[in-house]
């Protein structure tokens, strides 16, 4: 009888904490937990890819700006998660 509810608490999903700063899915930026609406540079946009959203950065200095938020100042160590869809590959050198 103990092995049903342990493999219940197995299969149930994990939750864990929503990161600090998350560009989710479907297109949302949430910070904190709250949804902001940061500027993006020339370059940037929001494209659709198959049900979800992508940020596609492009041109000479695309990125999202967010200002001087006191929840963005660096106090200890970090980490970034990403996934990346390159379209493109190109040799090292200048071009790169």
């Amino acid at each position: 009888m103990t092995t049903i509810p342990l493999a219940l608490l197995l299969a149930s999903p994990v939750q864990v904490p929503e990161p600090l700063l998350w560009l989710k899915p479907n297109g949302q930026i949430t910070m904190e937990g709250k949804v902001v609406s940061p500027k993006f540079s020339p370059g940037t946009n929001v494209v659709r890819w198959g049900r979800d959203r992508a940020f596609d950065f492009g041109g000479d200095r695309p990125g999202i700006l967010f200002g001087n938020l006191p929840a963005l100042e660096i106090q200890d160590s970090f980490t970034v998660s990403t996934w990346i869809l390159l379209r493109t590959y190109c040799k090292p050198g200048t071009g790169a």
